[in-house]
C-alpha cells in the first residue's frame, strides 16, 4: 500500500503539469486518498514506543500528563494508556472490539453509540489521534527496537539454465509459478544503469529520482496505458487478460521506440533499458521480460498482418 501511495503521488499531475495535492488509490474496489493513508502511517509508527510482548504491553503506561478530555466520565492516564494498547493490538477505528477487551476495561468508561453523554465511540477516534500524534512528547523514553534478524541470501548457481520463451500467461498467474522463478524476481535493483542486469520483482525495483521524472516525462503520452497495465479488469477472464496485455504493451513499446528516434545507439541502449524498469513498476512482471513479452508480441501481431493480407489477395 505504501508503495501504491508512493508511485500514485509521483505520477499524478494535473493538466497544466503542476503536482496534485491529493491523489488517490483502488483498492479492493474502494477508493482511498493517498494523503490520508499517508498521514494514518506517520500516526501508527509512534506505536513503537509499546512493547511487543503481550505481558508488558498491557502494563505498558504513559509517561506525562495528558490534555483533559471534558468527558461527562471521569478519564485519565490509565484510560489513555488502555486506549492506546487497543488501537495497537486491533487497529484504529475498531473501537467495537477495543470496548469489548476485558482486559483493557474500558467498557463502563465509554456510553453505547445512541446515547448522548460523552464519551461515545465516535470520540475515541478523536483522542487516539491526539494520543498518537503527541505520544513522542508524552514518553520520557525512546522506544525500544528490536534487532532485525539478517535475512539470509540464496546461494547464487554458477550453472544459469536455459530458460524457455516467456509467455504472458506465466505472469498472470503468479502463483503457479516454480521455485527458482520466484526467487530470481526476489533481487533487488537500486539505481538503474546502463547495461546492468535486472533480475528484480518490478514492485521492489527502484530508480533515482532524476532518472524517474526523466520516463515519466517521456513516458506521459501513455500514462492511461500504464494506468491499465497496473489495474486490470477483475470480471476478465485469463483470455481477456492476455489479449489486453499484449494490446496494452504493444502501445507502450511503442511509445518507448518514439522516444528512441534520432538518439545516438550509446543512448538507446541506456534509456530503453531504463524506461522498460520504469514500465515495470507498474506491473508484477520484470522489466526484461517485459520487453522479450513486447517483441513476442510484436512478432505475432505482423505474423497475423501478413496472413490477413495474403488471405485478401486470394
Amino acid at each position: 500500500m505504501h508503495r501504491k501511495c508512493s508511485e500514485a503521488e509521483a505520477y499524478a499531475t494535473n493538466i497544466d503539469g503542476t503536482q496534485k495535492k491529493n491523489t488517490t488509490i483502488l483498492l479492493g474496489g474502494c477508493s482511498f486518498s493517498t494523503n490520508q493513508i499517508t498521514q494514518r502511517e506517520a500516526l501508527l509508527n509512534n506505536l513503537e514506543y509499546l512493547p511487543e510482548k503481550p505481558k508488558d504491553r498491557i502494563a505498558w503506561r504513559i509517561d506525562k500528563k495528558t490534555k483533559p478530555t471534558g468527558w461527562d466520565l471521569e478519564w485519565g492516564l490509565e484510560e489513555d494508556s488502555m486506549l492506546l494498547i487497543g488501537v495497537y493490538e486491533y487497529g484504529l477505528g475498531s473501537w467495537d472490539k477495543v470496548i469489548a477487551d476485558v482486559k483493557l476495561n474500558l467498557a463502563e468508561k465509554i456510553f453505547p453509540a445512541d446515547s448522548e453523554g460523552k464519551p461515545r465511540p465516535e470520540h475515541l477516534q478523536t483522542r487516539a489521534e491526539y494520543l498518537l500524534k503527541n505520544l513522542p512528547k508524552l514518553m520520557t523514553k525512546s522506544p525500544t527496537k528490536a534487532p532485525k534478524k539478517k535475512e539470509k541470501r540464496e546461494r547464487k548457481s554458477k550453472k544459469k539454465e536455459k530458460e524457455p520463451e516467456e509467455d504472458i500467461r506465466d505472469y498472470l498467474e503468479p502463483e503457479e509459478q516454480p521455485t527458482k522463478s520466484s526467487s530470481r524476481r526476489r533481487k533487488r535493483t537500486k539505481n538503474i544503469e546502463p547495461g546492468a542486469a535486472e533480475e528484480a520483482k518490478p514492485a521492489e525495483a527502484e530508480c533515482s529520482d532524476v532518472v524517474f521524472k526523466k520516463c515519466k516525462e517521456m513516458m506521459r503520452p501513455v500514462r492511461k496505458t500504464l494506468r491499465m497495465l497496473e489495474n486490470p479488469k477483475d470480471d476478465a477472464d485469463t483470455e481477456e487478460q492476455l489479449r489486453q496485455t499484449k494490446s496494452h504493451l504493444l502501445t507502450i513499446g511503442q511509445q518507448i521506440e518514439k522516444n528512441c528516434e534520432g538518439k545516438s545507439d550509446e543512448w538507446i541502449k541506456e534509456w530503453t533499458e531504463n524506461l522498460w524498469v520504469f514500465v515495470s513498476q507498474f506491473t508484477p512482471i520484470g522489466s526484461k521480460q517485459l520487453k522479450k513479452l513486447y517483441n513476442k508480441a510484436v512478432r505475432q501481431s505482423s505474423e497475423s498482418q501478413t496472413k490477413s493480407s495474403k488471405k485478401r489477395k486470394r
